[in-house]
């Protein structure tokens, strides 16, 4: 029989530890970009959609403000997960913009931001 060297002892437990500790916060990085994106994606679609309410009002198609319908649109997307920060309006071009807060930790760090325009479309000029 050999004998183990005793300073050998319990080195692998060490190393699994920290394998799983490097497994761990890979996957919660991933995790957080992964909200990152989908709240990113989730201010693009609601800050277009809104962007289109308000044109839809400044063509007469619908009724009311254009900032309110796009707010309502906003609104629809959840209760305070897109919110317009800001909506203008020049002639009949709607412009929105949208702050969207991702979901867990990654929140903390800072919102996606998006804006959008809408309106008629502009056809050059020529014969």
């Amino acid at each position: 029989m050999s004998r183990r060297d005793s300073s050998q002892r319990g080195s692998a437990t060490v190393l699994v530890l920290g394998v799983c500790l490097v497994a761990f916060a890979l996957i919660t990085a991933g995790a957080g970009l992964g909200s990152a994106l989908v709240a990113r994606h989730r201010a693009e679609a609601v800050a277009d959609l809104a962007s289109l309410a308000a044109a839809e009002v400044l063509m007469g198609r619908a009724a009311g403000a254009p900032c309110d319908a796009a707010r309502r649109v906003a609104g629809s997307s959840g209760p305070g997960d897109v919110v317009v920060v800001a909506c203008h309006t020049h002639g009949r071009v709607a412009q929105v913009s949208v702050v969207a807060r991702p979901s867990g930790w990654v929140g903390a760090l800072g919102a996606a931001t998006v804006s959008a325009s809408a309106g008629p479309a502009v056809r050059p000029a020529g014969p």
